[in-house]
């Protein structure tokens, strides 16, 4: 099962990581994935709100995606039985493992991105037509 969205405009970050939480918890270990993006403007200009440029959506998307680590690496709540505290640890490992895995897939993109970029650049097309 896999559920795929832009989690800055047409949905909040919160909602979108409870959505992803309630299906995880359904389908069942190691059967959902969650792919998440800065949009595209086909299918996210319908919300009428304009459309940002790509820098923009990525700075946006950069802010959702911290807003998600810091709730699950901070701990927001005192908790005194030590089975809790012991989840606890054991959920933000998970979640800094998770986040250094997608940290690296991130800049993976960045540099495949960027190779696009310059083999487009070598075969004439304009700049403006690459963002």
């Amino acid at each position: 099962m896999t559920y795929v969205t832009c989690p800055i405009m047409r949905y909040h970050p919160a909602v979108v990581a409870q959505q992803a939480a309630t299906v995880a918890l359904l389908a069942g270990d190691g059967r959902f994935t969650l792919g998440l993006g800065a949009g595209e403007n086909l299918n996210e200009h319908v919300v009428g709100q304009g459309w940002p440029p790509a820098n923009v959506r990525h700075e946006m998307f950069a802010e959702a995606l911290q807003s998600r680590i810091n709730a699950l690496t901070t701990d927001v709540v005192n908790r005194d039985d030590p089975y809790q505290r012991a989840k606890l640890a054991d959920d933000r490992q998970k979640a800094l493992a998770e986040l250094q895995r997608v940290t690296g897939e991130i800049e993976q993109a960045k540099k495949d991105i960027a190779d696009i970029e310059e083999e487009a650049r070598k075969a004439g097309v304009p700049p403006g037509w690459l963002r």
